[in-house]
C-alpha cells in the first residue's frame, strides 16, 4: 500500500466545517463496512481453523511422527525414535571417530519428514506431504515436485 499526500496551497479558513458534515454519510458506510469485514475474518478464521486439511488429513502422519519424534511416553523415556538414533550415533562417534553414514542419512529422513507434516499442518504448504521416507543429505526429484504442485 502506499500512501501520498499534498498540501493545497491556498487553504479557506472555514471550509474544513463543510468538509466535516460531508463525511458524515462516508463515516455511517464505513461503520458497517468496517462490521462485515469484522465478521467475514472471523468466518474465514474458523473456515480455515475447522478445514479438515490441518487434523483430519493430517492424522495418519500424526500417529506416524508419534513414533519418530517425542510424542510417544513410555515410563522415563519419552525420546522418540529420532532421539534414540541421535543418541546411538553419539556413542559411535566418541567410539570410533566418525558418524556411522547410513544412520546420518536415516535421521535427517525422518527429521525431513517431521518438519514437512509441520509445515503442512501449520497451514505453510499447501503440498500434502508424502508418506515416504527421504534419507540422505539432499531431496529427492520427486520431493522437489511435490512441494511446487506439479
Amino acid at each position: 500500500m502506499a500512501v501520498s499526500a499534498e498540501l493545497d496551497g491556498r487553504l479557506s479558513r472555514w471550509l474544513w466545517l463543510v468538509k466535516w458534515i460531508l463525511v458524515i454519510p462516508h463515516w455511517i458506510v464505513l461503520f458497517f463496512l468496517w462490521i462485515a469485514f469484522f465478521v467475514v475474518t472471523v468466518i474465514a478464521f474458523f473456515a480455515i481453523l475447522f478445514l479438515v486439511k490441518w487434523w483430519l488429513l493430517a492424522i495418519p502422519h500424526y500417529l506416524v511422527l508419534a513414533f519418530f519424534s517425542s510424542g510417544m511416553h513410555a515410563g522415563w523415556w519419552s525420546g522418540g525414535l529420532i532421539t534414540l538414533l541421535t543418541l546411538i550415533a553419539a556413542f559411535a562417534l566418541a567410539f570410533t571417530d566418525r558418524y556411522p553414514r547410513d544412520l546420518f542419512a536415516l535421521i535427517v529422513g525422518l527429521n525431513r519428514w517431521v518438519l514437512r507434516v509441520a509445515a503442512y499442518a501449520s497451514l505453510m504448504t499447501d503440498a500434502y506431504p508424502p508418506f515416504r521416507l527421504d534419507q540422505g543429505g539432499t531431496e529427492t526429484a520427486g520431493t522437489e515436485h511435490a512441494a511446487d504442485g506439479s
